[in-house]
Parts: C-alpha cells; structure tokens; sequence
C-alpha cells in the first residue's frame, strides 16, 4: 500500500492552477530534493469517510518525517555546520533544478521544506512559484524570508529573491534564529 498526500481546494484559483502547473513541468527534471506531483484534478474527494463534493486536488509524494522547521526548532540550538551544510546542498540543488527550468518559488522557507523517509529535504508548496520572464512585480512569499526589494514594493528579479530567502534559511540551519523579522534597514540584524 502507498501512502500520498494531497492538497484540496474548495475551487480552482489562479495559484493552485498555477502550482499544478509549475510541478508538471518540475516532473520531468526528476529531482530528488523536490517533492512529486503524482495527480491531480476535480471530482468529488472521499477524506475519511465523507464525500467532499466538487473539489480540486493535487495528490502528492508523501513525505513522512514532516517539516524541516519542526526538527530545528525543537533543538533550539541549529545544526552543527557539518550537518547544516549536507542539509542546505540538498536544498540548493532542488532550487537550482527550479531556475533550470525557469522557475522562481517565490515562498522559500522552513515550513516549506518537508523531509523524506531518509530525512532528505524536499521542497513543497509551489503555490506562489512562477515562470521567471523578467521583474516581478507582486508581493508574495514570508515576510521573514522575504527579499528586501519585495518589501520595497519595487520591481524584482524572482530568482534572486529566491537566492535572498535561501541565505535567511542557511541562517536558520545554523543559529536556530528565525533570521529577519523584516529584512529592511530598520530590522537590527539586516545590517549584518
């Protein structure tokens, strides 16, 4: 028996579209630190012995040691370097297979790294992800993880503001801090 996880909405939006999307064309480049989609569609959803009738599904590759987030802090003290660093390469090679294929996550943190049976990190919640053509220019994503250009409100380069939000991860792998409380001139750490 295979176990999958599934996401269910209520109706079809532009960002739940767009999420399938963007993990149909992610399929193909059969990366393992990104989680799979596996379906999707419309129909009435069966969850637990009630019929949830005419909802949108994206069924998923389970990943079942939960969120990176809960394990760094529930040691409160970060990861040692060493394992910091085996655990960011992994992230940074599934991000690099998204700017492969012209793919900006926009939503990069914690919470949005779930981990494996073998406690691999694999990225999820594509549904703020977008096609890189050029300056963005909608706010989206964490304040926390935030780039300082997407506060601004200023035109921004997606796979830079990924690249932003992946250092504010690094930081929290290592120190256990949550990094930015807004990554302005006004936070105490943005200077640093």
């Amino acid at each position: 028996r295979k176990i999958y996880a599934a996401k269910i909405m209520k109706k079809s939006t532009d960002f739940f579209d767009k999420e399938i999307e963007i993990l149909k064309s992610l399929k193909s480049a059969n990366n393992p630190f990104i989680v799979n989609l596996i379906d999707n569609g419309a129909g009435n959803v069966v969850l637990k012995d009630k019929v949830l009738e005419n909802k949108q599904y994206i069924v998923l590759e389970y990943a079942p040691k939960s969120e990176l987030f809960h394990y760094l802090f529930c040691c409160k003290t970060g990861f040692p370097e060493k394992y910091a660093k085996v655990i960011f390469v992994k992230i940074l090679r599934g991000v690099l297979s998204c700017h492969k294929a012209g793919i900006c996550h926009r939503d990069l943190k914690m919470q949005n790294i779930l981990l494996d049976e073998n406690y691999n990190p694999k990225l999820c919640d594509f549904g703020f992800a977008t096609f890189n053509t050029g300056k963005l220019s909608d706010y989206l994503g964490t304040l926390n993880y935030a780039a300082p250009e997407i506060l601004s409100s200023t035109p921004y380069d997606g796979i830079k503001a990924d690249i932003f939000s992946l250092g504010v991860i690094l930081i929290n792998l290592v120190t256990c801090k949550i990094g930015f409380g807004e990554a302005t001139k006004k936070d105490p750490y943005y200077r640093y």
